[in-house]
């Protein structure tokens, strides 16, 4: 059970990371 919460959560962490990234290449506020 603590291996599979470790991936559920590795995941949904990733997948956060990539929305945020996507948000800020759309609306170009990173440099």
């Amino acid at each position: 059970m603590e291996f599979f919460n470790l991936v559920l959560h590795l995941f949904i962490i990733s997948f956060s990371l990539n929305n945020l990234l996507e948000y800020d290449n759309n609306n170009n506020k990173i440099i």
